[in-house]
């Protein structure tokens, strides 16, 4: 009896040393995707001001090619 309570306290001091390994391990990996979430929410604040860049430009450029056309006139 004494020696299946041994194997027993071993399997379950094996389990909570693999609990504790997956729970750190879990914890890692939230604080990197928390960092990657940062990461996209920054990328794509930055595409919508490259966008209102380009749409800026692009009103710039046919502003510039109607003036162009007028002064060919």
């Amino acid at each position: 009896m004494s020696t299946a309570k041994s194997l027993f306290i071993r399997r379950e001091s094996g389990v909570s040393g693999s609990l504790r390994s997956q729970k750190a391990a879990l914890a890692e990996a939230n604080e990197r995707l928390a960092q990657r979430s940062t990461e996209v929410a920054d990328l794509r604040l930055l595409c919508d001001e490259l966008k209102s860049e380009a749409a800026a430009a692009r009103t710039e450029a046919a502003s510039a090619r109607t003036e162009a056309s007028s002064a060919w006139e």
